[in-house]
């Protein structure tokens, strides 16, 4: 059956055609976020570098009743440059890399995304759009809500370590 978000802050979101300090994830082929960076490429306006290191940090929101669990994994997706759904190079590395499972003590997913982030700054990839899923989310009911880029709480946050080539 069809998920039902009548009257949630979900369809107000989705209504609106707006973004908010929030964003929801569920399983169950629920709710996905989509996570865009439209300005990383500024990063090499004055020359090239080298990404050693790119960590992609979402905090989820404190106090969930303890009847929806947060999710323990989430997963990461984005397009390959023919539209195509794939994960990024980073995932293929090892489960321990890439990461995405939930810290329950400092309440964060971590993706190790340094091999895409290189790929987008280097125009192998062409898209800087990614999407956050729970992990299996076919079989799962599991969701989180997570904070965006303008939360004051829980800051959604790229982590970039670079060098600078001249």
């Amino acid at each position: 059956s069809d998920l039902d978000i009548t009257g949630t802050p979900v369809e107000t979101l989705i209504n609106s055609g707006t973004t908010d300090s929030l964003c929801y994830i569920q399983g169950n082929a629920g709710v996905k976020t989509k996570i865009s960076f439209p300005y990383l490429k500024h990063f090499i306006d004055s020359g090239s570098i080298v990404v050693n290191k790119a960590e992609l940090v979402l905090t989820a929101q404190g106090n969930v009743p303890v009847a929806y669990p947060v999710a323990p994994r989430l997963l990461l997706t984005t397009r390959a440059n023919n539209g195509t759904v794939v994960f990024p190079i980073d995932y293929y590395e090892s489960s321990g890399y890439f990461g995405g499972y939930y810290n329950s003590t400092s309440n964060v997913y971590t993706f190790n995304i340094a091999r895409q982030i290189q790929g987008i700054l280097d125009g192998t990839y062409s898209n800087s759009d990614f999407f956050v899923v729970v992990a299996g989310a076919g079989v799962s009911p599991d969701r989180v809500v997570v904070g965006s880029s303008t939360n004051p709480n829980y800051k959604m946050k790229l982590n970039l370590y670079y060098t600078k080539i001249n």
